[in-house]
């Protein structure tokens, strides 16, 4: 009777054999006597597997009679080559590549469903004990497996794949937005950025791009073009998984998570009435985001309520490609052309934190006094905020909260249909936070 430990030996025997006939032509490159002498091995290989050489060397003949040394087999020579550091390592790497679930199995002698459940984090669900547990990660490792995502998708008929589209990533907006998303997406999924520069070309082509590599699901900061309107109504009519982050589109009904754009207006509009101000301007960027349109609803909506004007509500086409630093130059050219016309104290509500770097700047250069003379309310906080000689008084957006929420989101879409039928819209809010541009309290 033949024991499991005996077949497994045969069975390595032969894999061993198997990989040193695959990798004969990378050894003969090396050193193209090693081949020459298969005919004094047990099994010899076929003459299709050898080199034209080795053919002709069989059927000729090799050696000559009377050496004083028997010639070393194939075996012993191979041996000897493999002592060398460098092919050992290529061979290990080579190897590790065509290592499979079905070898780990037959090494250990387990079955391959029992390899597959434990390499999934499976195994306690199919109660495989945690011995049988360690043997086959210990294994894995030792031979650098690798699961072969390829064939999983083509199984599962699924990509693992998420594609995030986001308008820029320099500052910490949306840094923090996709270290929120990776932090839930990226245990089950491999994240493909997109960044669109707000440029409704960029952004149409990164969604087909995406669309083409059969991503699973999307997460999109829309740019507000209209050009890329109908391509998304294409996604949510085919029932693609879509979310919308930051901004959302007005004429789609889509999973939205963002931040309360209008309260966060309204409340920092708010704190600077209460400071005694009646002179209160918005600086803004981009009228056609809505995450624009909404924080300037606030500001109205507050100062409407304590009786006072809005005033010299700026809010322009930002152009492509510039992102903050554009925000910084309509910061800086908006209290400069407010300054010619406003009597101090007065105050700016800025739609983000670069539009108020601008501000800053330019009231250093006209003299004004902050927060004296001028007091400054932020909607959106970057992480260097404290860093800055004069902290600005703002709103927190907890950007890395809209990215987890988002993400959590498309999750439950990708993995159970049934979330798709109610639509999700959640608005994150957010945090005051005292600084320097603002007094504590009423000047009256």
């Amino acid at each position: 009777m033949t024991t499991r430990k005996s077949k497994s030996i045969r069975l390595a025997m032969f894999r061993a054999d198997n990989h040193a006939y695959w990798f004969a032509p990378m050894i003969q490159k090396c050193d193209p006597f090693l081949l020459r002498e298969h005919s004094n091995d047990r099994n010899p290989p076929s003459a299709a597997r050898l080199p034209r050489d080795d053919r002709a060397d069989r059927h000729l003949g090799s050696g000559s009679e009377g050496a004083a040394d028997p010639p070393q087999s194939f075996s012993q020579k191979l041996k000897e080559f493999l002592t060398l550091p460098f092919f050992t390592l290529n061979l290990l790497r080579r190897m590790s590549t065509y290592c499979s679930t079905t070898r780990i199995a037959d090494e250990l002698g387990v079955s391959q469903s029992a390899v597959s459940y434990v390499l999934n984090d499976r195994w306690r669900e199919k109660r495989i004990s945690r011995e049988t547990r360690d043997r086959i990660l210990k294994y894995a490792r030792r031979i650098r497996y690798r699961p072969n995502r390829l064939a999983q998708c083509l199984q599962a008929r699924r990509s693992y794949t998420v594609g995030v589209i986001v308008s820029f990533i320099m500052g910490s907006f949306y840094q923090e937005i996709l270290s929120g998303i990776e932090s839930i997406l990226g245990r089950s999924f491999v994240l493909l950025l997109g960044v669109s520069e707000n440029n409704a070309e960029k952004e149409a082509k990164l969604i087909e791009q995406f669309l083409e590599y059969r991503v699973d699901g999307l997460l999109v900061a829309w740019s507000g073009a209209a050009g890329t309107h109908e391509l998304l109504g294409e996604i949510v009519a085919k029932q693609i998984p879509l979310v919308m982050i930051d901004r959302y589109n007005p004429r789609l009904k889509t999973h939205f998570v963002g931040a309360n754009n209008k309260k966060l207006g309204e409340r920092i509009t708010q704190h600077l009435i209460e400071t005694g101000l009646k002179e209160i301007y918005f600086l803004g960027s981009n009228a056609s985001l809505t995450s624009s349109i909404d924080r300037a609803q606030g500001y109205r909506a507050a100062m409407k309520e304590r009786g006072l004007q809005p005033r010299a509500l700026l809010l322009s086409p930002l152009p492509q490609a510039e992102g903050a630093r554009e925000d910084i130059r309509l910061g800086y050219s908006g209290l400069k052309q407010i300054a010619s016309e406003a009597k101090p104290p007065f105050g700016i509500v800025t739609v983000n934190t670069p539009v108020a770097w601008g501000v800053l700047r330019a009231a250093r250069e006209t003299g004004l006094r902050i927060p004296d003379q001028l007091s400054i309310g932020v909607i959106g906080k970057e992480s260097n905020n404290d860093l800055l000689e004069t902290p600005l008084t703002c709103v927190t957006l907890e950007t890395e909260t809209i990215g987890r929420e988002a993400a959590q989101i498309l999750h439950n879409l990708i993995e159970h249909s049934n979330h798709r039928k109610q639509t999700v819209r959640r608005l994150i809010p957010g945090e005051f936070v005292q600084g320097k541009s603002t007094p504590p309290q009423s000047r009256l």
